[in-house]
Parts: structure tokens; sequence; C-alpha cells
């Protein structure tokens, strides 16, 4: 395979995650003569993803609380895997489901409940700190990244990527699809290779697009991208446990609804 069809396939195709804002494409020399003004414009690019946040909250909102909720119900796990800045998504959405049970006692006795949210990122533990770009690109990592979890029927999958390109996450949402566990792959890139476009056309994979659009500082950290994935994912995990427990949990996961009014 040469350069140019390996790339088409594998690589970016003009990743707007991976751009930065039209109004902060100068930010740092605006910052040396107006700091105010360069964090207002900093702050003009967060308020962009509201739309986004909007978004999710009409077309996806529900339908994946109500998987999340069938997924409780019949004894299954949700696991929120990525790599990179999304792995460590996935990792803060985990650890604020623990951290709810750690503070309120009173729910921790049921085993299932406090071990229903699972994460996985690329490259295990050590990628919280370094990153690991070869894990990111193995489709086989992906695979063996959920072998020893016995994945089920009942289990749940949501793959989390900004840019929407690792072949970990393809591995890792085949080998879930394999074992009829229901997949959804969240991304903020409308334009994703081929390989993954591949992977999202299958019909029983549920593509949740929603839009971030180029970031206030280009770079992995991907701003707008991981603020607007946490928004969308943490309030749905804060609406399941709501249901669940039947109690109004106020902020101890992210108020959405109270973000975007």
């Amino acid at each position: 395979m040469i350069f140019k069809e390996f790339k088409i396939k594998y690589l970016d195709q003009d990743f707007s995650t991976e751009q930065i804002n039209k109004l902060t494409d100068s930010v740092g020399d605006i910052y040396m003569d107006n700091p105010l003004h360069a964090l207002t414009l900093l702050h003009q690019v967060d308020q962009n993803i509201v739309c986004s946040l909007k978004y999710y909250q009409k077309f996806f909102l529900k339908e994946v609380s109500q998987a999340i909720q069938k997924c409780y119900n019949q004894g299954g796990r949700l696991f929120f895997i990525g790599c990179g800045t999304s792995g460590r998504i996935a990792k803060q959405l985990e650890s604020k489901w623990i951290y709810f049970f750690d503070q309120n006692k009173q729910y921790g006795n049921n085993k299932i409940l406090n071990k229903f949210v699972q994460s996985i990122i690329a490259g295990g533990p050590h990628a919280l700190i370094n990153a690991q770009p070869r894990f990111e690109d193995g489709y086989l990592s992906g695979q063996q990244a959920l072998i020893n979890h016995n994945i089920t029927s009942n289990d749940l999958v949501i793959l989390i990527s900004a840019s929407g390109s690792p072949q970990f996450n393809i591995g890792a949402g085949e080998y879930a699809h394999k074992k009829n566990a229901k997949v959804f792959y969240f991304y903020n890139n409308k334009s994703v290779p081929q390989s993954t476009q591949t992977f999202l056309d299958h019909p029983d994979i549920q593509p949740i697009l929603i839009e971030s659009g180029p970031q206030a500082i280009a770079g992995s950290t991907r701003l707008q991208a991981a603020s607007l994935t946490i928004f969308c994912l943490g309030n749905t995990l804060n609406i399941i446990l709501s249901e669940i427990l039947n109690i109004d949990i106020g902020s101890d996961l992210i108020k959405f609804s109270s973000f975007i009014d």
C-alpha cells in the first residue's frame, strides 16, 4: 500500500479537532498586548459548544440514557473506552461514578451498581501520564483490551474519540460487537478516516457525532472537544443515577441542563 492510500484509509482527514479556531488564531500575540481581550476570545470559543450540547440533548440524550438503563437492568456493565485525552475522559467518568458512592455510603452496598461503570484507556494506567501512541494506532491492542473483561450481550460499550481516528477504538468496538454487546461511538469530528467510516456504517454500531469545531488552542489537549464530551456523557450518568436511585443528586455529577439554559 503506497503512502497516499495509507493516509486516506488510516490518517487524518483535515480533522477540525486538530485545527485552531479563527477567533483565537493570534491569541498569543493578542495576549501580549491585551490579556483580558485574549481571555474573552477564549471564552467566546467555549460558548460555541453550547449549541453542540443542545444538539446532544435533543437528538441523543434520551437514546443513550435508555440504552444505559437497559444495560443496568439486565445486569450488564457500561464501558467507556478511549485513547489519550479521550481515554482520560473515560477514566474521569468512571472516577466520578465511584466518587459518588464513596461519598454516599447509604448506596454503597449494591456491588453491581458500584462496579457498573468501567473504563479503558489505550496503553493502560501509564497512558494517564505518558502518551502511548503505539497502542492508539493498534487495532489488535483494542481487541486485547477487552478480552479479559468477558464481554456479553448484556454489556454496553461507548467508544470516545475527538477525531474518530484511533484504530484502538475500532478494534475494541468490533470485538464488543462480535460478543453481541451494544456499541456507541461518541466523536467530535465529521471527517473521519475510511476505516472508521466503514466501522460506523455497520447497522449495529450507533454513531454519536457531536461536533466541537476547531479548538481555541491547537494541539492534543482539544479543549472544547474534551469539555463537550465530559458535559454530554457526565450529564447522562447524572440522569442514570437519578433514575436508578430515585433521588436528585444535584451537582455530584455534571448538571447539564442548568449549564445550557
